[in-house]
């Protein structure tokens, strides 16, 4: 279970109080489980999608992109804004769409309540990728020093015409998977 930025920091405070020996050690064994995590496909990678209902090419992509990495064997997690937010649209022409975990930055508290809260909890071996339409997310992320941060390049993406996406970067028989399933 990840834990809230706020464990996080008190639990960071903790250990710049420990003495130097301890520190290193702390960091060390530290490393060794984030490669362990890199070693076995256990990091996530979480790709940010703006809450946009209408059908939109930006919202393929990432979810496209998210599908090929989950079928290369990684842990794959869409994160978007509202609770319980799903592209309908989206899950209707592409179903093979379905198959991908969501979460949210945003969470109602109990569904007796209308309160929210807002405090996403990042792995240290997590890596956020973001479209580059929406990097001002990450001026939000500035403090938190736990997670790698990507820009995904949409815009390039996108002027490629019919050429799927993602084509580049999967190997033969997933990118024609890819293409079979996927017209545009």
């Amino acid at each position: 279970m990840s834990k809230s930025i706020i464990e996080q920091n008190l639990k960071q405070a903790r250990i710049e109080q420990l003495p130097e020996k301890a520190k290193k050690d702390y960091k060390l064994r530290l490393l060794e489980e984030i490669f362990l995590q890199l070693a076995n496909k256990e990091n996530r990678y979480i790709f940010y999608c703006p809450d946009i209902a209408v059908v939109n090419t930006l919202v393929k992509l990432i979810y496209e992109t998210a599908y090929e990495v989950k079928e290369l064997g990684y842990n794959v997690v869409i994160l978007h804004e509202i609770d319980k937010f799903k592209c309908k649209w989206l899950f209707e022409q592409y179903p093979h769409l379905k198959d991908l975990q969501l979460d949210y930055i945003i969470k109602k508290k109990s569904g007796k309540s209308n309160k929210t809260k807002s405090q996403y909890s990042f792995k240290i071996s997590d890596t956020l990728i973001v479209p580059d339409q929406f990097q001002e997310i990450l001026d939000n992320l500035i403090d938190t020093k736990l997670i790698q941060k990507v820009i995904l390049a949409a815009q390039a993406r996108a002027g490629r015409g019919n050429q799927h996406p993602v084509s580049r970067t999967c190997d033969a028989p997933a990118a024609a998977r890819c293409r079979r399933r996927c017209p545009g």
